[in-house]
Formats: structure tokens, sequence, C-alpha cells
């Protein structure tokens, strides 16, 4: 584990848990975690980690979509929208730390913020979150069921979208695909 203020090297026979190629100094990275702001080394290589920032707030939003199973609706309107890059496995949190908040990558020496791109913050976070939780009920409703529950969000976003679009603003309203 690199300290706070020094990075580190890939370890001898380090490899990416998603593409299972060595992790060489040009694909190494790190993450910094908060509160500590700690760095740590993460087990995907540098491209997936760009990847997954680029990608991960678009698949959650897409994810509640194509929803079809309330189980998987209900984990993922309970999580929320992210806003800082996550991996279980790739990028975990040790005990006490709350986020991933910057990483490190090797290759250029750069430090980049672990803020997904198009993630929402604030206000307009909790607009898109309030409105999403309202389908926990419809989810609830429908437990054990994986049909048609897209179908039924879709509408309710439909309705919901007329009312609130002023509140959260029509780049939401866009991303959801309305």
């Amino acid at each position: 584990m690199a300290s706070s203020d020094s990075h580190g090297k890939p370890s001898e026979g380090m490899t990416c848990l998603c593409t299972w190629d060595d992790i060489t100094e040009e694909e190494y990275c790190e993450y910094q975690t908060a509160p500590s702001m700690e760095w740590h080394p993460c087990l995907y290589s540098a491209e997936v980690v760009e990847q997954l920032l680029a990608s991960q707030f678009q698949n959650y939003v897409d994810n509640v979509q194509k929803s079809d199973c309330a189980k998987e609706l209900t984990r993922l309107l309970t999580s929320g929208p992210p806003i800082w890059l996550h991996d279980k496995q790739a990028l975990p949190l040790p005990e006490g730390e709350m986020h991933v908040v910057n990483l490190w990558f090797c290759r250029d020496n750069r430090e980049v913020s672990a803020k997904l791109k198009g993630a929402l913050e604030g206000e307009e976070r909790e607009a898109l979150w309030n409105n999403l939780k309202q389908f926990l009920a419809l989810a609830n409703e429908k437990k054990g069921s994986c049909f048609g529950v897209s179908k039924n969000i879709a509408a309710i976003l439909s309705n919901l979208s007329a009312g609130v679009a002023e509140s959260v603003g029509p780049d939401l309203w866009q991303l959801l695909g309305l």
C-alpha cells in the first residue's frame, strides 16, 4: 500500500482482475480513499479504470431503465445514483473509508478525480433519486416477479417528467431517455 504522499509500482506478477493481462508500470494505477486520503494499488489496469470512470454512471441509468426484475431494481434504487468510481473487487474500501476520491496513473504521473462522468450531485442527484425511489413501491409489489417492471417504470417516468422537469432540468430527462 502506498503512503498518502508517495506512489508505488506494480507488484511482480500483478494482473488485472478484468482482462487478466499483466499490470506493468504503463498500466498501473492507484486509488485514494476518503476520509483517510491514503493511496491503494488498484487491481484493474489503467485502461479498465478509465473505461469505468467514463461509463459507470450511464450504466447505472441504463440498468434502471431496462430492468425487468423487481429484485434488481430494488437493489439499484436502494443504493442510489453513483457519484464516485467503485468496485468491491478491484477498488476495495478499507474499514472506515467512505469512497474513492482520486485516481493516480503511473504512466504519466497524472492524478484525476474519481467522480464518474455524468454523475449528478447535490439537488440534482437528490431529485433524481427521490423520483427513482417511487419505483421501489412498484418493485415491491412485483417482488419475485421479473416481468413487466420496466414498462411500468417507463410509464411512470413519462408521467413524472412533465411535473418535475423544471425542478431537475432537461438534461436529467435526456439522460433517462425521455
